[in-house]
């Protein structure tokens, strides 16, 4: 993903969550700073894949995603879900 489809992106996020408070509160600087970050920490996906992913995210939460979130839909949608542990054990 290039820097631009990571702030594209980002702003898509802020947009939609621009009802939470802190969202709604931040300054431009503060804006500019989350799309940089998206872009570092989300740089190695397939922008597709990590757009899915958000508008997934946005479709089933009030929350404003985390980059954490949104890289463990996109691990999900290509690996399936991971097992929980217990299940493992009992094999």
């Amino acid at each position: 993903m290039t820097p631009s489809e990571a702030a594209k992106l980002a702003a898509t996020a802020l947009t939609a969550y621009q009802h939470v408070r802190t969202v709604g509160a931040m300054t431009a600087k503060e804006r500019g700073a989350t799309m940089d970050l998206w872009g570092a920490v989300l740089g190695d996906l397939d922008y597709s894949d990590a757009n899915a992913a958000l508008l997934r995210h946005i479709a089933t939460s009030e929350f404003f995603p985390t980059v954490a979130e949104l890289r463990r839909i996109v691990a999900a949608s290509q690996h399936g879900r991971r097992r929980p542990g217990i299940d493992a054990w009992g094999d």
